[in-house]
C-alpha cells in the first residue's frame, strides 16, 4: 500500500526555508517603503518650492515669511496641490532666493538660503530646529 502525502521532515524543511526568506524579504521591503516615503516628502517639499515661487511673483515686497502651518492663513494663500505640512515656514528673501522648512509626521526638510537642494531628516532629528520658535527658524534658514 502506497502512502501519498508529505512527512513531517519535508513540511518543517518547506517552512524553515520559507522563514529564512520571510527573514531575507521583510527588511529589504520596509527599506524600500521607508525611501520610498522620504522621496515623497522630498518632492512635496520640491512642489511646495514651484508654488511659493509662483506666490512670489504675485505679491511684491522685501522679506516676507509665509506660515505653512495648517491652521495658519497663509498656505491658503499658495496654489499647492500636495498633502500639507504639519508645520513650516516658508521666507522669501528680498533678491527673491526663498527658504523653507517643512515638516509632516514623519519627516522634516529644508533648503536653507544659497542651497540648491533640499535635505529631509527624520522627525526625531529635526526636533531642535522644529521646536525653534518663527523668528529663530527664520535666522537659522538665512544664515
Amino acid at each position: 500500500m502506497k502512502h501519498r502525502g508529505f512527512t513531517l521532515i519535508e513540511l518543517l524543511a518547506v517552512l524553515i526555508v520559507l522563514g529564512v526568506l520571510a527573514l531575507i524579504a521583510v527588511p529589504a521591503v520596509t527599506s524600500l517603503i521607508a525611501d520610498s516615503r522620504e522621496k515623497t516628502f522630498k518632492n512635496s517639499i520640491n512642489g511646495m518650492l514651484q508654488a511659493i515661487e509662483m506666490y512670489s511673483t504675485k505679491i511684491a515686497g522685501d522679506n516676507i515669511s509665509i506660515d505653512l502651518n495648517p491652521t495658519g492663513s497663509d498656505i491658503s494663500k499658495i496654489d499647492y496641490n500636495g498633502k500639507d505640512p504639519e508645520l513650516g515656514i516658508a521666507y522669501i528673501a528680498e533678491d527673491g532666493m526663498i527658504s523653507i522648512f517643512m515638516c509632516d509626521p514623519n519627516y522634516c526638510g529644508y533648503r536653507r538660503r544659497n542651497e540648491k537642494i533640499v535635505t529631509v531628516q527624520s522627525r526625531k532629528e529635526s526636533e531642535d530646529i522644529a521646536s525653534k520658535n518663527k523668528e529663530d527658524l527664520i535666522q537659522w534658514l538665512n544664515d
